[in-house]
Formats: C-alpha cells, structure tokens, sequence
C-alpha cells in the first residue's frame, strides 16, 4: 500500500517499527490480560499458524497464535499470543 503511494520504506525497517511499538505497549498488554483473567467469564481459541525463520525450530514445526477474550461487559477485552505450544499451560 505504502509502495502504491510512493512511500519506499524497507521491510527490516517496518518489521522493526512493529517489534517496538509491541516493547512499548507490553504494559496495556498486562492489564488486558488481567481485565480478562479477573473476570468470570472468558474464552479462548486457537490456530496454527507457520512460521519460518524462527530460531531453533524448523520451518515444518507448529505454533499456535492464541486470542484470549474476556473482561467486564463494559470493558471487553481481546488479546492475541503466539506461542510454539498448544498445550494446556497456554491459556
């Protein structure tokens, strides 16, 4: 999209932008998490996704990109997670 603008920006530089932005919203990550936790209620589902560079793990392994919802009616809330386990200790 940015290319069809004129807007020539490298992809190691936009994959570092989003590995930063994540660093600085890791708190309201936390309390998301929390909101959901601390409620009654709250779902979760998963789905495979493939990831290949990854390190220490060949490509044909699987991992798993988690969402986790839940929360008061007022303040639902969503959170995604990728994790190399579909195991029980996830959610």
């Amino acid at each position: 999209m940015l290319t069809r603008i004129g807007v020539d920006i490298p992809r190691a530089a936009l994959s570092l932008w989003v590995m930063k932005s994540a660093q600085l919203l890791e708190p309201l990550v936390k309390l998301t998490e929390e909101l959901i936790q601390n409620y009654d209620v709250a779902w979760a589902d998963e789905a495979r996704v493939q990831v290949f560079k990854e390190p220490g793990r060949k490509a044909k392994r699987k991992s798993w990109m988690w969402a986790f919802g839940g929360g008061p009616p007022d303040k639902f809330c969503l959170v995604y997670r990728y994790d190399t386990s579909r195991g029980h200790e996830v959610p």
